[in-house]
């Protein structure tokens, strides 16, 4: 099963790593999926099987259209932590 908690941590874990070994730039897996679509069924969540830092959620339940937006995963936060000090990079959340 999936947990975002665990995806953080790991993501977080392997940031430092990556720091600590001055590997520069490293990136995680990716930032969304838009065809993974999160569902709160757990039976139906396409975005369990997504590596993205951030989750997919589209305006209809059953089928993908231009209007989806993004919200982040628990790894979200503390990724952007880890990234604002060595490149002043800011990742955000859009406000809606």
């Amino acid at each position: 099963m999936r947990s975002e908690h665990d995806q953080a941590r790991y993501l977080v874990g392997l940031q430092r790593i990556f720091e600590d070994l001055a590997l520069d730039p490293a990136t995680v897996y990716q930032f969304v999926t838009p065809d993974a679509p999160h569902r709160r069924e757990a039976r139906y969540d396409v975005d369990r099987a997504s590596y993205g830092i951030v989750k997919t959620t589209w305006a209809t339940r059953d089928r993908p259209t231009p209007h989806w937006h993004w919200e982040p995963k628990e790894a979200f936060r503390p990724l952007a932590r880890e990234y604002r000090p060595a490149s002043g990079f800011r990742m955000t959340v859009p406000s809606g």
